[in-house]
């Protein structure tokens, strides 16, 4: 039986996941989404910066 703080440490833990994987999706920043965020800062075409 887990004592209470290991249930809420799990939940935490579980928390910042779903919310890494909300903000980056199922596997992460990749590159082609950071090009994507450049592309969206210094206001390029995304099509001529990925080639």
């Amino acid at each position: 039986m887990a004592t209470l703080k290991d249930e809420l440490t799990a939940k935490v833990i579980d928390d910042e996941h779903w919310a890494k994987r909300r903000r980056f999706g199922r596997f992460g920043p990749t590159a082609r989404r950071l090009w994507v965020l450049a592309c969206m800062v210094e206001r390029l075409p995304i099509n001529e910066a990925l080639g």
